[in-house]
């Protein structure tokens, strides 16, 4: 048996950040460590349980996945100690004399074990309460268990971990005296059991894009691409915008222009709003902290009216807008064999055709431009936040406007339903696949759902009676502009069908929202 022991709740820092969550749940690359962790233990045939608090309620989506990944679920009492939590898992299983392999819930390796009776151990660099290595032969050595055990002996195990008053690692090191094991070095030991570790583990897992490639050394992030276009408008707009909101942005660092183009920025110990909307538990209050600190950065990039000409005239932005979608969805057309004229049903309901919603919306779009100094691509995956200090930090700037030219101003209003799309369009739910679609191409017909818990509706609330900088959250204006975003995102995702048709129920999903406003 394999047991992934994540029987308790985060605690410190990370708790902080992510709330009420066990740490096999923590993000990592879009994903939950588990399934990492659960990739890394199917190098073995042998069964997988994982341990969570009793009192924590899995995601359905989660739920869902670990039941068809064959992984069970052991609901471990809460405030149970390691050791007795493992015990408990153990005689949960009840297979006599099968091996056992504990993998702590907050770490992950690369290499799996080729034997039994082995215990991982490491050295480190962090002044955390680690469980040092204490046997006689290796006291001295500085070495700390990195965890992963497996025990070959599960009655010899059983007998240590029913010992009144021993602590985890006094259990092992029990077995360790009484029968032979072999204390492995691991120099690719990922930790994510503390704030520290846990984003320099994040750095080592480094997502790559189509578009661009990120290199992280712990100090700073380079960006590169071979769009150079792109790079140099994103290092623009981190090198022009005013010196008020320099305090939102991580430090720039260089530019370098010769292909591959790119630039450096410091790497931030901080998590992105989408990794706490879609993977976190915080309560109500903490999202209302990080939405006022969006309204914050936001209103500091209002332009007063005496720079408006500058910007965008009337009738200017609102135009651009509708030629970017209609180009686009001219390319999703051609792309997928979609037509844009034929009307739809949406879990059970008559929708109009893609153009006819793309219609619609547009005459909901207000003329008056909001001016302003513009991220141009202000969503959650793009926003981290600093729970020391209370405000964002934003990253991956657009710096250029609907015309391919260079430029830091803009309409605040698209930012504003940038943020919306993350929001209330779950943008980052359905880039997660956290979403259950059946999509009938043929027949016009889809049913559709995110999986998305009570906590999300709530922040939705409070997000949706908010105005920012002027600009009503809940106006038909900006649904009108998320229903635009959704739109013209659609060509983009041709590499994933599946999310690609998911974006496009989404529309559906958003315009019967819009209906109802």
């Amino acid at each position: 048996m394999q047991i992934i022991t994540s029987a308790a709740y985060l605690t410190g820092d990370l708790k902080v950040e992510f709330g009420d969550i066990p740490p096999s749940f923590l993000p990592i690359k879009n994903s939950r460590l588990l399934y990492f962790q659960i990739d890394f233990l199917r190098q073995s045939s042998d069964s997988i349980y994982l341990t969570i608090p009793q009192s924590y309620s899995i995601p359905a989506f989660d739920n869902y996945r670990l039941n068809d990944l064959g992984v069970k679920i052991i609901a471990v009492p809460d405030n149970l100690s390691l050791s007795n939590s493992v015990l408990f898992a153990i005689n949960y299983v009840n297979s006599p004399n099968e091996e056992v392999l504990l993998l702590h819930g907050d770490t992950l390796f690369k290499e799996y074990p080729k034997s039994f009776d082995i215990f991982y151990v490491s050295n480190v660099q962090d002044n955390y309460n680690w469980g040092n290595v204490r046997l006689a032969e290796n006291q001295d050595s500085g070495q700390v268990y990195a965890g992963l055990f497996n025990f070959s002996n599960q009655n010899l195990l059983k007998s240590c971990l029913r010992l009144d008053g021993l602590n985890f690692i006094e259990v092992i090191e029990r077995y360790a005296n009484e029968f032979k094991v072999s204390l492995q070095p691991q120099n690719n030991w990922m930790d994510f059991g503390h704030s520290n570790t846990y984003f320099r583990s994040k750095a080592k897992m480094t997502t790559e894009r189509v578009f661009n490639n990120l290199k992280i050394d712990y100090y700073t992030v380079k960006k590169y691409s071979d769009d150079s276009k792109k790079m140099e408008a994103e290092a623009n707009w981190f090198l022009t915008v005013p010196a008020h909101l320099k305090k939102y942005l991580p430090k720039f660092i260089v530019e370098y222009k010769a292909k591959p183009c790119g630039y450096e920025l410091e790497y931030l110990y901080l998590n992105t709003l989408s990794e706490l909307y879609v993977f976190g538990k915080n309560d109500i209050f903490v999202w209302r902290n990080i939405f006022e600190a969006c309204e914050t950065f936001l209103n500091d990039c209002l332009l007063d009216d005496k720079s408006a000409h500058v910007n965008f005239d009337e009738g200017q932005y609102l135009s651009a807008l509708l030629h970017k979608t209609k180009n686009r969805l001219a390319s999703f057309e051609n792309q997928s064999g979609i037509s844009l004229n034929q009307s739809w049903s949406f879990n059970g309901q008559s929708f109009p055709s893609i153009l006819e919603i793309a219609s619609n919306t547009g005459k909901m779009l207000d003329n008056k431009p909001v001016n302003g100094f513009v991220h141009g691509d202000f969503c959650f995956s793009n926003i981290l936040f600093d729970f020391r200090k209370q405000m964002i930090k934003v990253i991956d700037p657009r710096g250029i406007d609907f015309n391919g030219n260079l430029n830091i101003m803009g309409d605040l209003r698209y930012d504003v339903s940038k943020l919306s799309h993350s929001i209330i369009g779950l943008y980052d739910f359905i880039i997660a696949g956290r979403f259950y679609l059946v999509f009938d191409k043929m027949n016009a017909n889809v049913e559709f759902e995110i999986y998305m818990d009570n906590t999300v509706s709530k922040i939705q609330s409070e997000f949706l009676g908010m105005t920012i900088a002027g600009i009503s959250i809940k106006s038909k204006h900006n649904y009108a502009i998320m229903i635009h975003l959704f739109l013209s995102m659609l060509p983009l995702h041709f590499d994933n069908e599946r999310r690609q048709h998911a974006m496009l129920a989404n529309v559906f999903r958003l315009y019967k929202e819009l209906q109802l406003l």
